[in-house]
């Protein structure tokens, strides 16, 4: 029975959780391997200390939070993970295009 018990196309079922797998396996590696390469090396322990804490402190805090929310409403877990992950999405982009700024000043400068 399995994936057939639920009455639609598995592919799409199997082809999201290879990606999932895939990206869970390679997090651990590349996550700390990216932040030690975007900052000075005298930063870099600091850097990897605080992405470890966030880390760890949100392994446990976001499934304790999301739980207390899908108790509440399911639709209210789901609306308030999709809103985080875009604001650190849109974070991320505003970090960069600063960063980008940042470097053409300091070329042009040069």
């Amino acid at each position: 029975a399995g994936l057939a018990g639920l009455g639609c196309d598995a592919v799409p079922l199997w082809v999201a959780a290879l990606v999932y797998a895939v990206g869970v396996a390679s997090f651990p590696a590349t996550i700390p391997t990216l932040l030690a390469r975007s900052v000075p090396s005298s930063r870099r322990g600091l850097t990897l200390g605080v992405d470890s804490i966030v880390n760890s402190m949100c392994r446990v805090v976001a499934p304790l939070s999301l739980g207390v929310l899908y108790a509440r409403s399911p639709g209210l877990c789901f609306q308030t993970a999709g809103v985080l992950m875009l604001s650190v999405v849109a974070a991320l982009l505003c970090l960069g295009r600063s960063r980008v700024a940042t470097a053409a000043l300091t070329v042009t400068s040069s």
